[in-house]
């Protein structure tokens, strides 16, 4: 950015700011920044504000956030009425891939605009009298867009204020840099059969042998649980489907896939959520296990003789309400009701299970 030693700014002007460069009697403070995170966890950060000493892990999920970083600055005892820009670069003399952060939509971009300085309340989304009325808990928990995956950014703040009513501002020097990486897209899959959630079983994975007795239901020993971390910002939606609604016997005979309570049905198989759990840094910011109760209800509502049959197209087993989600955990048993008419032999059916991920 060019500096020059004087500048009149008119109203109508909005054109890049070029302003007079700080010294000892102009009563302008070089600002520092505080904090500049992506993927930082619990007890790592040094944000005052949200996610606080929960990490940007407490916002993002691990591996940390992949396009977007917060930081907070320190003003140095500047008065309140100053403002400030912010200006990233690819490396530590900011020769490359040089940007400013747009005060308006705090996304990268290449001119420095007068409307680019902006309160300290007003960057971290905080309210403070006079200044900044509302708060934003977007801008409290982050406020950089717009940045790339696997990437390496420095940062640096400086000061503007306004001396004169003329419109004469004087701006400080760029701060020292800081640096942050953002994470690469991450979706953490695993599936595990097992008597408890802590067991990891390795594929293929199989339900073996129910002992199914007529007309009683019968349930799984091992629980089927899935384990799924993803710092998608939109969430995770985990599907499942039985591609031949049935379980098959090797003479032919077969158990229906079936929704509802068994004492309305002669026969059927279908899964119950046993229970959902999801550690989370910040449970304010992250998402939550939420079973799936329609079309297909799997939830563990209602009588614990009802069940939901996955059908041969994909149904929703559960979600993540549409946010990142931190070690979640959902665990379902198998539920079978056979009919007198049934021959005993061994039934099979293969059940799907597919995660995807928004960003």
């Amino acid at each position: 950015m060019k500096k020059f030693f004087t500048l009149v700014l008119l109203i109508i002007v909005t054109l890049p700011v070029s302003a007079q460069k700080t010294n000892s009697s102009q009563n302008i403070s070089l600002p520092e920044v505080l904090c500049f995170e992506t993927s930082t966890n619990s007890g790592t950060t040094n944000c005052l504000g949200i996610p606080g000493e929960n990490g940007m892990q407490g916002v993002c999920s691990a591996p940390g956030c992949y396009d977007r970083a917060k930081f907070e600055l320190s003003t140095n005892d500047n008065n309140g009425i100053t403002r400030y820009a912010i200006q990233i670069a690819s490396n530590s003399s900011f020769t490359e891939g040089l940007q400013y952060i747009s005060g308006l939509n705090r996304f990268p971009k290449p001119l420095l605009d007068l409307s680019d300085f902006l309160y300290k309340c007003e960057w971290e989304g905080t309210y403070l009298h006079k200044y900044c009325t509302a708060k934003n808990k977007t801008y409290q928990k982050y406020n950089i867009f717009g940045l790339k995956p696997n990437t390496l950014y420095y940062l640096r703040v400086a000061a503007l204020l306004q001396i004169n009513v003329d419109g004469t501002f004087i701006q400080s020097e760029w701060s020292p840099a800081v640096t942050a990486a953002t994470s690469n897209t991450s979706l953490i899959f695993d599936i595990d059969i097992a008597p408890t959630s802590d067991i990891n079983s390795a594929p293929p994975y199989t339900l073996y042998y129910l002992d199914i007795t007529p007309d009683d239901i019968t349930t799984s020993k091992d629980t089927i649980y899935i384990k799924t971390t993803t710092n998608a910002l939109n969430g995770i939606d985990v599907l499942i489907n039985s591609p031949n609604e049935k379980l098959i016997s090797i003479s032919g005979d077969s158990i229906p896939s079936y929704s509802g309570n068994f004492a309305r049905t002669i026969s059927g198989f279908g899964l119950r959520n046993e229970s959902s759990t999801n550690y989370q840094l910040n449970p304010k910011d992250l998402g939550t296990i939420i079973v799936s109760s329609s079309p297909i209800d799997f939830t563990d509502t209602g009588v614990t003789a009802k069940v939901g049959g996955p059908l041969a197209t994909f149904s929703k087993l559960f979600d993540s309400k549409d946010l990142p989600l931190l070690n979640g955990i959902s665990g379902y048993k198998l539920k079978v009701k056979s009919s007198i008419k049934n021959n005993a032999k061994i039934y099979k059916e293969t059940l799907t299970i597919v995660p995807y991920s928004s960003y």
